[in-house]
Parts: C-alpha cells; sequence; structure tokens
C-alpha cells in the first residue's frame, strides 16, 4: 500500500507526539488537512511526492494493508490529529457513516438552493435549453414546433414529421422546456390552443360516413371491416363517444336508436 523505508518511518513518528498507551497521539507538523488531519509527505517518483493523511500511515504501519473495499482509517476517538494506532482500524465510507450516526455527529451536506449566493452562483453557470449537454432540439426545431403547433396541428403530427419523439414535442407544445429563448411564446399562449376532441386516425369525411352507414342500419363490425379500421375506432362513433363537436354532429338519442340491433333470432 505505501511503500515506506524506515527512515520514512523514524521521521513519521517524529512528527508525533507519542503519550500514553490508550492517549490520543496528536500530529504535530504544520502540514494538515483543514478538516484537522495530518499530512505526511511521500517521496514516490514525482516531483514534490504526495501527501497522505497522518492516520492512514500510522493505521498501516500497526494493522498493514487496507483490507480491499475498506479504504478508510477510523477513529474511535473522534479525534482527526490523532495517529495512536490503538484509536485506529480500516473501514468502510459506510462504517464511517455508522460511527457518525452513534456519536450524534451526522451531518447532512448543505443544500446549494438553501444559500442564496450559492444558488445564484449555480444558476449564472448552468446551461439551459438548446445550450444544455442533454438538448435534443436546436433552435429551429424549437421554432418550427411552435409555430406548427400554434396553427393548429397536433403534437403528435409535428412528432412524426420530424421524427422527434412526442414526449419531447409535446414539452414543448405545453411550454415545459425551452422557454429561456428570446420571443418564447407564453405559456398561457401555449395552453391556450386546443385541439378538436376526435380520433386522429380518422378524417371528418369517414366520420361522417360512419355516421351515415350506422344511422341506416348497417353494424359497427361491418362498417369497421369495409372501412379498414378498428371496431374500437368506429364503435366511438357510432355511440358518439368522439367527434362530437363537428357541427353536424347527429345527437347522442339518435345515434343509440340506429345501427343493428343485438341479439340472436335464429327464425329471422
Amino acid at each position: 500500500m505505501f511503500d515506506l523505508e524506515k527512515r520514512d518511518i523514524a521521521r513519521f513518528w517524529s512528527k508525533v507526539a507519542k503519550s500514553g498507551k490508550n492517549e490520543c497521539w496528536p500530529w504535530t507538523a504544520k502540514s494538515k488537512h483543514w478538516l484537522g488531519y495530518g499530512l505526511f509527505t511521500i517521496a514516490n517518483g514525482k516531483p514534490g511526492g504526495i501527501k497522505v493523511v497522518s492516520s492512514r500511515i500510522a493505521c498501516f504501519l500497526e494493522h498493514g494493508p487496507a483490507p480491499e473495499l475498506k479504504p478508510h482509517a477510523l477513529h474511535s476517538c473522534d479525534n482527526p490529529p490523532c495517529c495512536n494506532p490503538k484509536h485506529l482500524r480500516w473501514g468502510t465510507q459506510k462504517d464511517n457513516a455508522s460511527d457518525a450516526k452513534e456519536r450524534n455527529r451526522l451531518k447532512n451536506p448543505p443544500r446549494v438552493w438553501d444559500n442564496p449566493i450559492w444558488k445564484e452562483r449555480a444558476l449564472s453557470v448552468k446551461k439551459r435549453g438548446v445550450d444544455a449537454s442533454c438538448s435534443s432540439l436546436d433552435e429551429p426545431q424549437v421554432r418550427e414546433i411552435w409555430s406548427r403547433w400554434l396553427g393548429g396541428e397536433g403534437s403528435s403530427s409535428i412528432s412524426r414529421s420530424m421524427n422527434i419523439p412526442h414526449h419531447v414535442v409535446y414539452d414543448v407544445c405545453r411550454g415545459r422546456s425551452y422557454r429561456e429563448l428570446d420571443g418564447a411564446p407564453s405559456v398561457a399562449e401555449l395552453k391556450a390552443v386546443r385541439k378538436p376532441a376526435g380520433n386522429p386516425a380518422l378524417q371528418e369525411g369517414q366520420v361522417r360516413e360512419i355516421w351515415r352507414r350506422f344511422l341506416s342500419g348497417e353494424s359497427n363490425a361491418r362498417i369497421a371491416r369495409d372501412m379498414g379500421i378498428s371496431e374500437l375506432v368506429s364503435y366511438d362513433v357510432c355511440r358518439g363517444r368522439s367527434w362530437r363537436h363537428l357541427p353536424d354532429a347527429p345527437s347522442l338519442q339518435l345515434l343509440k336508436q340506429g345501427g343493428k340491433r343485438r341479439g340472436f333470432n335464429q327464425f329471422g
């Protein structure tokens, strides 16, 4: 783990104030981490060497290299500068957190959004919209979606023609994304666009043909088969569940009276 010579070990202990067997042995050198842990320099072939936390060196000298998945030197004394091997053991981050919880010193890190200064700084550098790394659209595409949506085209049609996933197009159409672009329509303006209720798989001419044939006595199943559409789609039209927004749509009462009646008549 650490390639230490005898002179390195002697140099290390010269920076530790040893005392009683069960007392803390504090790190006395000036080189310290901002949390209070001592820092010991090891020559590893690099200019200036590397700095290692002193408690890790002490734990290594007493207990040997850290076992796999246990890279932390844990203090039983809760004293960061302490280098007494009797107060140290190898453990995982989970062990470290469990010790902190048992000793009532576990604190959640401060959240960025709770600090006004941090929040402002984070928002100032955060990329949004087409500049964000996760953006799948460029500005011309976004503006085309707005134009077509406000012009009356549905999000499904826009998605198919532009080969863009529907959820991406829908978020743009509803004002959930790319609102920071100059000249972006307001959320209220985007939400004010209402598409008429009705199955987009049908055209108005097909709907009127379904009504005509159903009111003349044909069954829903035959109409669907002849027109090459789903029986569920045809049934919703025949029962007045869709396309009622058309000005010449038959009333629900008239539709319920039309069509072929169900039942069996083996003598008919």
